[in-house]
């Protein structure tokens, strides 16, 4: 069976890093974290990896670079993580036009190779059969299909845009002591579309397989909805690591590399719905946000009122 590549797309705040956590439990799944900042959060800047050490001091990440490239020099991280910004959800529009495509697609000849490199080594390093990447950027997960990094599964994780965007205007750590950076609603919805809509109309043409999980129904049917999952990559006897029906047990730590600081959660988590939005949120952020997400919020099954 070939080597998969789970990307999980779609808008940040929307329940991913749960969900990686619980699939990096998995028999044969490593979940890597959002990839697409190993570069710079990673290589550059030597942030913690979700197992509790620093990047540059993780046995795994480094055994990996080292198959990859035999060690990644500090320039080299930066030049590949300066390729990755210059392809970004605005470019994407040009991948419709042939021409355009293939000149884009040279000119990023090098990160390609480099993409291939890395998730080579993932898997020659850490035997797993599939590679959960929670990079969500559309843009990103294109290069991936563009790469051939391997059989590439999107998982398309969408939230009431509501929901995501008050969870953007809260505090919330990326590692500890290192803050994330707040979004208004307005930004949040913006991205919130931009994101979803890219996912469908680029990402999913070019993926192998696609399916479509919302939040909401993974925390109320973890059980059904993650067992759904792992049959769709055909993995469907592999078992779960949930104690009840709404409790999941994370007895290792992963090797996310970037992600917002639930990342680092072990032991019993329990599985709740977070729906603060409906009575912590300001009444004209509510109205920003449905106004400016509705009629995509409305097809995913999420109605205006409240």
């Amino acid at each position: 069976m070939p080597t998969t590549v789970l990307f999980i797309a779609g808008s940040g705040r929307s329940g991913t890093t749960l969900l990686q956590n619980v699939l990096g439990q998995l028999d044969g799944f490593f979940a890597a974290g959002e990839l697409r900042y190993l570069w710079d959060r990673g290589a550059v800047k030597d942030r913690l990896c979700a197992c509790g050490e620093h990047f540059h001091a993780c046995p795994t990440w480094q055994c990996v670079l080292a198959r990859a490239f035999g060690g990644l020099e500090p320039e080299h991280a930066r030049r590949t993580a300066a390729a990755i910004e210059t392809f970004r959800i605005a470019h994407l529009p040009r991948t419709w036009l042939p021409a355009t495509r293939r000149r884009e697609l040279r000119r990023l000849d090098g990160l390609l190779a480099d993409l291939r490199r890395l998730y080579a080594a993932i898997v020659d390093v850490t035997g797993c059969r599939v590679i959960v990447d929670s990079s969500k950027n559309p843009a990103y997960g294109y290069l991936l299909a563009q790469a051939g990094v391997g059989e590439l599964a999107v998982l398309h994780v969408v939230r009431d845009a509501r929901a995501a965007a008050f969870s953007w205007g809260q505090r919330k750590e990326f590692e500890p002591g290192h803050l994330m950076r707040r979004r208004s609603a307005a930004t949040a919805a913006v991205e919130w579309d931009a994101h979803n809509l890219a996912t469908e109309a680029f990402l999913a043409p070019a993926a192998t397989r696609f399916r479509r999980l919302r939040y909401e129904d993974l925390v109320a049917r973890p059980r059904e909805e993650l067992t759904a999952v792992v049959d769709w990559l055909g993995h469907g006897t592999v078992p779960l690591p949930l104690r009840s029906d709404h409790e999941v047990e994370l007895s290792e730590r992963t090797h996310a590399v970037f992600g917002n600081a639930s990342r680092f959660r072990d032991g019993a988590v329990p599985l709740r719905r977070d729906d603060r939005w409906r009575t912590q949120m300001r009444r004209r952020d509510v109205v920003t946000v449905s106004a400016l997400t509705g009629p995509l919020g409305s097809r995913y099954g999420y109605p205006l009122s409240r």
